[in-house]
């Protein structure tokens, strides 16, 4: 079994790169084959509308976002990292959510698991507009929504214990959905 995780982070100490490098811990510890990407590190264009990819079957553009579509085609479990940036998820994580506009006219055959781990520096951060988007793409993704977990106060507490336990109890949870999952041949497909 193959897993994603995308770290919409360019910290690559900060909270949202060490509570997913927890939940790929716990994957690998399950014999899961996991692949973090950063997607801060590829050179990414922003999405133009174009349009072409419903007649190509596939992106326009060559760029980065070519080895995010290959690995989430080849991945069972794709859990999506991001820190609360106004609200929603980071800019650099929106605009990969935005370059899978072409899954649209592409559909993604094979099932997979969404998850979501999502932290904010202040008390009462807004999780809920990072969740309705990225259950969104999740559908669009022919996903399982395989929940989330959130973190509050980064920026004045800190991660603790808890915090790293459940982002590795999530991982696990995570293995344990898409062990469900119906087995299918890989896409055969590139978005």
């Amino acid at each position: 079994m193959d897993a994603l995780i995308l770290v919409g982070s360019a910290r690559k100490s900060g909270s949202t790169s060490i509570l997913c490098s927890k939940a790929a811990d716990s994957l690998s510890a399950a014999g899961v084959n996991v692949k973090v990407m950063y997607p801060y590190d590829l050179e990414i264009g922003h999405c133009t509308n174009c349009n072409t990819c419903e007649d190509l079957g596939r992106c326009v553009i060559d760029d980065g976002m070519t080895a995010i579509y290959e690995a989430v085609n080849a991945s069972s479990i794709v859990i999506f990292g991001t820190p609360v940036h106004f609200s929603g998820v980071s800019s650099i994580l929106k605009q990969v959510m935005d370059r899978f506009q072409c899954a649209w006219h592409v559909p993604l055959r094979t099932k997979r698991v969404i998850g979501v781990i999502a932290n904010g520096g202040t008390v009462d951060p807004c999780f809920n507009n990072i969740i309705s988007e990225l259950r969104s793409l999740s559908n669009t993704l022919n996903g399982k929504w395989g929940g989330c977990i959130t973190v509050r106060e980064t920026d004045t507490e800190g991660l603790n214990e808890l915090n790293l336990k459940d982002a590795h109890h999530f991982g696990i949870a995570l293995y344990e959905l898409a062990k469900e999952l119906p087995k299918h041949p890989k896409n055969l497909s590139r978005v």
